[in-house]
């Protein structure tokens, strides 16, 4: 899955529309799987 490319996000509480970006930063909503692995 590596492709070489950094990904950086931005963990929001506010509900979020499908791929949000901004500035190249991808925001993700607090509750999704992704954002719960990386608070642990």
């Amino acid at each position: 899955m590596n492709n070489g490319k950094d990904l950086k996000v931005q963990i929001v509480e506010k509900e979020i529309n499908k791929n949000e970006k901004s500035n190249g930063i991808q925001k993700v909503n607090i509750k999704y799987p992704l954002a719960v692995a990386l608070i642990g």
